[in-house]
């Protein structure tokens, strides 16, 4: 069995069909960023800045997350409480 893991070099295709799509290299470079974690303040700017633009997708001026599941939502809620109390 050969255990050499060396890099992956595929060659660049042009996918025109259903399945798999191009991807833009833009999204490559930011899966090759560290990932943070979701208590992790840059996170939470993040969404911040996501979240900006969808409230005016979704034409609502609510100061909860638009677009994240319940309990990511909750801890959201209660990181936006904790940071006004300080």
């Amino acid at each position: 069995m050969n255990d050499d893991l060396s890099e992956l070099n595929v060659p660049y295709r042009l996918l025109l069909g259903p399945g798999p799509s191009v991807v833009h290299p833009r999204v490559y470079r930011a899966m090759q960023q560290p990932v943070i974690g979701y208590l992790d303040p840059v996170f939470i700017q993040l969404l911040d800045d996501t979240q900006r633009p969808l409230r005016t997708v979704f034409r609502t001026e609510n100061v909860g997350p638009v677009a994240l599941g319940s309990r990511l939502r909750r801890l959201y809620l209660e990181l936006k409480m904790a940071r006004k109390a300080s």
